[in-house]
């Protein structure tokens, strides 16, 4: 999705738009869930919804503690 949110963000540039963080996001997850007629069970954190995440520590690893981005 990463990808697919940069593609866009090239696209709406050089059409002489604009593409917020916030607004691409919005587009790649309740978006994506009602293009696909899904919104009612995902999409959102919104409770009783289902979920797949990943929670990344970065100071869990030895390489990155001590480190900014």
């Amino acid at each position: 999705m990463l990808r697919t949110l940069d593609e866009g963000y090239k696209v709406t540039a050089l059409r002489g738009r604009g593409l917020s963080a916030h607004r691409g996001f919005c587009l790649a997850t309740l978006g994506g869930a009602q293009a696909l007629d899904l919104d009612r069970v995902i999409g959102n954190f919104l409770a009783g919804k289902e979920a797949d995440f990943t929670v990344l520590d970065w100071a869990a690893t030895p390489e990155r503690r001590g480190r900014g981005c």
